[in-house]
Formats: C-alpha cells, structure tokens, sequence
C-alpha cells in the first residue's frame, strides 16, 4: 500500500545479512551499533547474535532446504553470488565469507548513512564485532587487501586521533570524477569497512571515546519505531531493520546520479509524512517459522498529517474478512484490503499530473473520455469509480507447462451497480482497435491486446491536453482484423457483482469458464491454519490481509532456473532477481549465470516450503504488520487436530 525506493538498501542489506546467517556464524561486548552509529543514518539493519541467528536458521524450513544435499551446491552459488554482488556495489570488493564466520559470531550491521544530513552525500558501513577473533579478522583483512591491490588501488594508512585508518583509492573510473576508496579500520574489537573515510574515522573515534552522543538509538523518530515495535509484540528480535524514506531516497540518488533522476515527486506529494518504519525478524519462534513485526510510523494530527497525493493513504479497519465463495482454492497467492478508493481516485489526480509534467493531466485525460466526440463518450467518474466499494482482492496463481508468463495476477473489486459499470466496459472499448471481446458463461469478457501486436494505426484517443510527445508512430495494415491468437496485454469483466482485471486472459477464461465450481479458498486446510495464527497474534479488526503458498510462489522461478530462461522471467521474485543480479546498464538483458540444469524436481523441495500469512491494521499514527511463515508439518498437525475436533469450516 506504500511504495518507497528501499529497494536498493532493504533488499540488498536484508539478502546480504541472511546469506551470511547461512553460511555464518555469540553477545555482544563491543557496544551495540545502533548506539554508535549517528542519527545521520537513514537505513539500518543488524543481527545482534550472528551464531544465535544461524542456529535458528538451520531448524528452519529455508536452513533446511539450503542444505539439502540435492540443492546445497545451487544455492551456495546462488546466495554466493547475491552476497557478491551486494557487497561489490557498495565496497568494490568481494568479501570471502568464510572468513567473516571466521571473525564475527556477534553483532553485525549494515548502515546507510548521510554525513551532515546532506542530501548530496552518502555512506555505506559494514560494522562487525570481532571479540575473541583478531588472528580470524587479520585473515579477513588480508583478503581485502589482496583484492583491492589487484585492482591498482593506491593504499595509505595514517593515524587520526589515535586511530589507524587504512584507505585504499582505485583508479578513477569513466564518468567518475574521483576514484572510489574503501576505508578499513579495526579498531580493539570493532571491524569496520566503509565507502567514506570521514564516516570512518568518526565511527571510530566515537567508538573509542565511547561516545553515543547523537546516536541513532537517541533519535526520537527512531525510538517511537522501537517502542511501537516492542508494544506490538516484537520485543525480542534475532534481526532489525529501519528506514528514514525521504533521507534513504536522497542516499540512492546521491549514490547514483547517473542511473537515477533527482525526483522527489513522491515527497512533494506528501508521502514524506511517512517519517520512518522499522520492523523485527525472529526465525523459528513456537511453532512459527518465521514471524516478522513492521511498524509503519507517520505521526500527526488526523485530518492534518496528509496532505496532496498522500491522502489516499486511507485504509480503514474492518472485521469481515470472509473470502468470495468462489474464489478457487488452486492459488499462489491471495490478499484482500479495505481502501477508500473513491477518495483515493480523486486524490491521484495530483500525482498523476506530477509525473506527467502538466497540471491538470488527468482531468484532462477523463473531460476527453468523456467529451471528445471521437472517444467514447463515458464519465468515468460517474459510470465506474462512483460505483466501487471500499475494499477489494489481488489472487495469483500460476499455469503449467512453465513459461516465462506462468504467473498470472487478478485484482477484483465489488461493485454497487455491477450492471451499470458492464454497460460502461462496452461503451469504452466496443469501437477500440485494441481491444476485442468474447463470452465465457453469461459473462462479457475484453481483452485489451499491446500496441506491438499491430501493424496499423493507433486509435483516434483525442485531442488530450498535455499528451504531446506521448504518441507512437504506426505504420503497417489495417487493424480491423485482429489476430485470436494474439496474447493480451490484460483483460477485464464484471461477474460476481465484482469488476475484475487480470494480467491474463485465461485467468478470467479458467475462473467464469468452470463447468463446475471449484472448492473455494476458504475451506483450504492451510488457509485456516494461517488465519488461526494471525488471530494469535492479533489479528482482526484490520485494514489488509494476506496469505500465499511459498511452493506455488517459487515453483515458476524454480523451474525457469532449471530451463536456463530464468533472466526471462515476468515474476515478481524474478524482476527482483534480475534488478539484484543483473548489469548495471539496465537496457541489456541479464544472462542466467547459474547452472541450474542438474537441480531435482521441484516436488523433491516442496517439503521444505510452507504458507506464509500476514495482516495490516491502521492505527493512529502509522500501520502495523504482523506475520508468519509456517512449516508443512505444523500445518499438517493443526489440520489434523481441527479435524479431530470437528471445528466448521470458515
């Protein structure tokens, strides 16, 4: 429900800590990081207990599949290679992680931080706590030292205030107009390895002088995230995270200001009243795999605290949370959220118009719809968003044989006149080229097919304000022939008193086409057992809900893998996968480096994967996340036991 670029260190920082957690691995006497690092530091994420952390990883159901002999040499490789590629990103070096397990059994920490809070500046720290390990450390020194002299980085060392900073500068790359330095410091029991070395030297002079003066633990934004975190359950925490959104956001684009604009739409917009969120990772707690606590912190006086765009960001709590009956059983993937989505269409308007770059695009845009005698002459307004409801559900699922396409994704919202809102669907796309219809059951079904498959000319849209230099040249046949073989782009209906969208036609075609209904969802064994944990943790009176089935959610990577046509992949874990992993010139295509011909079938691994469930509630300064993963036996055994005691389905 809110998006913010924590991408780039969220993502990184979490996969980096967890690779090394596998391969890793008691408390801590150097004073935790979170009192040494300054309130300059805009992303945060430590595991306090590194030999704590991996114990319980290794119980887990991911320890366990990690080291299944069949896949443990794929995914060394796999999480080798993230871990690589993370750490070169930021340091230009890649750290040999046997000698991190060698050095550091307590805590850990990666730090993104902004000197001065200035947004032109930028930071990245790995912090670990050596106690007990110096020769291991020396080791680990060593090996950096070799890789960075390899690259021609010039080496000095000086003393600053009692302290002995190593810098080493690599030749200075093209675009660049310094060389990029890395900073080592091993200061008695604090590691230390940074991308600044004035960031450097003040950590550890601070460490030295014991100093916590204007940490990030005394930061009050940072402590109303920790004590809404421990109010909510996630006291005790194997792993922590936190961010500042505005102040990470300038870190990325100071970080990269080649690669990405300097925009602050989304922070013009108003979504800076988000200050910051911060969440807990606990790993085989009870008889949850994982349970994880998030803390969503926007304070402020209600009414007051949003404003612009960020006004939509109205998710009022309900307790009714009964799925459609049918909704089939057979999915990856199903959420459900309460939104005001009348409320949050008017206030859009803004954003959409900021990233278009002209005030009044979208009003624009809907009086052509709904005036321009050549359009389609719909209210868009009056005709369709009048007539959703507060609240609506995204199902995935995915289709064999797999293909790069395999994951197909529809969202549905009730509607209050469902036959007013099908009239409107035939209004706007009965004359489109781009669109062609088809009955499935009594129900009217368009698909919406991508301008590349045609050769003619593109649809008369208007004379819509603000469009000039939108338009694409078309030149080829006439499109009044349209190919049924041609895949569509999305594909729209109303049944079930819903407006449903789906990624894919056949999802729509397998959903309205059944001759006969499929069990629904909510008689699934493991869709009652996740609801009946998320009540334990208190769940109820909330503003989303979600649960998916982790074998379904990675069985079209998995499988991709296996084809060499992972880089391919249209899923979400694959998008993620690609960005992580692929070249920093975003135009070429990423080329699959892992072997993954030799991994078992994927039935081999589905014992290792369980459901994954979590829920959102809205509360008065910011939101709340509560969640679990869960193994396939303790499933099986809260089936098993509910059967015994004839509990109704739900």
């Amino acid at each position: 429900m809110v998006n913010f670029q924590l991408n780039r260190f969220v993502h990184r920082a979490a996969l980096a800590l967890l690779a090394v957690s596998m391969t890793a691995v008691r408390v801590c006497a150097v004073t935790p990081f979170e009192n040494l690092v300054t309130n300059s530091t805009k992303g945060f994420l430590t595991i306090s207990n590194c030999e704590d952390f991996r114990q319980h990883w290794r119980e887990s159901q991911f320890g366990q599949l990690a080291a299944d002999p069949t896949t443990q040499p794929f995914a060394t490789d796999l999480l080798g290679q993230i871990r690589d590629r993370l750490i070169q990103q930021n340091f230009a070096i890649e750290i040999d992680w046997a000698l991190v397990v060698a050095s550091c059994d307590k805590e850990l920490a990666i730090a993104a931080i902004q000197p001065d809070h200035d947004p032109a500046k930028h930071a990245s720290v790995l912090l670990m706590d050596t106690t007990g390990r110096t020769e291991e450390a020396k080791k680990l020194t060593a090996d950096i030292e070799a890789q960075l002299i390899k690259q021609k980085a010039h080496k000095q060392q000086r003393s600053l205030d009692g302290i002995e900073l190593t810098t080493y500068t690599l030749p200075r790359q093209k675009g660049e107009t310094s060389g990029r330095q890395v900073v080592h410091v091993h200061q008695e029991d604090l590691y230390l390895v940074s991308n600044s070395v004035d960031v450097a030297a003040s950590l550890a002079s601070r460490f030295a002088r014991q100093d916590d003066a204007n940490s990030l633990a005394q930061d009050t934004t940072y402590v109303s995230v920790q004590t809404k975190l421990k109010n909510e359950g996630g006291e005790q925490a194997q792993l922590r995270w936190y961010v500042q959104p505005v102040g990470f956001g300038q870190i990325i684009r100071a970080s990269r200001p080649r690669s990405i604009k300097d925009k602050t739409i989304l922070a013009d917009q108003g979504f800076d009243a988000i200050q910051a969120m911060g969440g807990t990772c606990n790993l085989t707690v009870g008889q949850h795999d994982v349970e994880h606590h998030t803390y969503i912190y926007a304070p402020g006086e209600e009414g007051e605290r949003f404003r612009l765009a960020a006004r939509m960001l109205q998710f009022p709590n309900r307790t009714d949370w009964s799925i459609e009956p049918w909704v089939p059983t057979d999915v990856a993937a199903f959420s459900r959220f309460s939104w005001k989505l009348q409320e949050a269409f008017e206030y859009s308007t803004t954003l959409v118009d900021a990233f278009a770059g002209t005030d009044g695009f979208l009003n624009d845009v809907l009086d052509s719809i709904r005036d321009d005698p050549n359009g389609p002459k719909v209210d868009l307004r009056k005709e369709l968003i009048e007539h959703l409801k507060d609240e609506g559900f995204v199902v995935s699922d995915n289709v064999v044989p797999t293909t790069p396409s395999s994951e197909r994704t529809m969202a549905a919202v009730p509607l209050k006149q469902p036959d007013t809102v099908a009239k409107t669907l035939e209004k706007v796309f009965k004359e489109d080229a781009y669109a062609r219809n088809s009955i499935v059951g009594q129900h009217v079904i368009w698909e919406i097919l991508p301008s590349d498959n045609f050769g003619g000319n593109e649809p008369d849209w208007g004379n819509l304000d603000g469009l000039d230099g939108f338009e694409d040249d078309f030149s080829g046949d006439d499109t009044s022939e349209i190919s049924k073989d041609q895949n569509s782009d999305f594909a729209i209906t109303v049944a079930h008193g819903h407006l449903i969208i789906s990624s894919q036609y056949s999802q729509l075609q397998d959903l309205l086409g059944a001759q006969k209904a499929a069990a629904p969802l909510s008689q699934s064994g493991d869709y009652q057992t996740i609801n009946d944990h998320l009540l334990e943790l208190g769940a109820g009176d909330d503003c989303a809900r979600f649960f998916s089935r982790l074998s379904e959610v990675l069985r079209p990577n998995y499988e991709l893998l296996r084809q060499g046509k992972m880089p391919e992949s249209e899923t979400m874990l694959g998008r993620l996968l690609n960005r992580v992993l692929g070249p920093e010139d975003k135009t070429e295509k990423r080329k699959q480096e892992l072997n993954a011909q030799k991994l078992p079938a994927f039935q081999l691994l589905e014992k290792y994967l369980g459901p994954a469930g979590s829920f959102i509630q809205t509360h008065d300064e910011g939101w709340v996340i509560k969640g679990v993963i869960l193994s396939p036996e303790v499933v099986q055994k809260h089936v098993k036991s509910s059967a015994m005691v004839g509990r109704p389905r739900r």
